[in-house]
């Protein structure tokens, strides 16, 4: 699924409260939550993987006394909310060899592209 770096932070909390319950200062660490892939790797650059995970950690601390099958509800409703939830993404490049991605959903089929053009869709 294609998101936000703010979106994909609220569902990692929510991943985080589902798999180990209640956040744990001494337990959930940056260094722990660097083991997992809690977002997806382009949202990544140099700079900003502490922060991330500093707020992934934050985010997931306000999750307190959330189930496990709350946290698993929560977060099935978020993607369904993502604007790309029910399309497949395929790599492909235009006919000036750009990079983009090819959507297909029930609805039709998307173009969009990585260098910030907006998403053209054909139905």
């Amino acid at each position: 699924l294609l998101c936000a770096l703010g979106q994909a932070m609220n569902l990692a909390a929510f991943a985080l409260q589902a798999e180990f319950g209640d956040h744990d200062n001494e337990v959930h660490t940056r260094e722990f939550l660097s083991e997992f892939e809690l977002v997806p790797r382009h949202l990544f650059n140099r700079g900003n993987n502490d922060l991330i995970a500093e707020r992934i950690a934050d985010l997931h601390s306000k999750n307190l006394g959330l189930s496990p099958a709350a946290a698993e509800r929560y977060y099935i409703r978020g993607t369904q909310l993502l604007d790309t939830y029910g399309i497949e993404f395929y790599p492909a490049k235009d006919n000036n060899s750009m990079r983009l991605l090819l959507g297909a959903s029930f609805v039709g089929i998307v173009v969009h592209h990585v260098n910030g053009l907006p998403p053209v869709s054909f139905r």
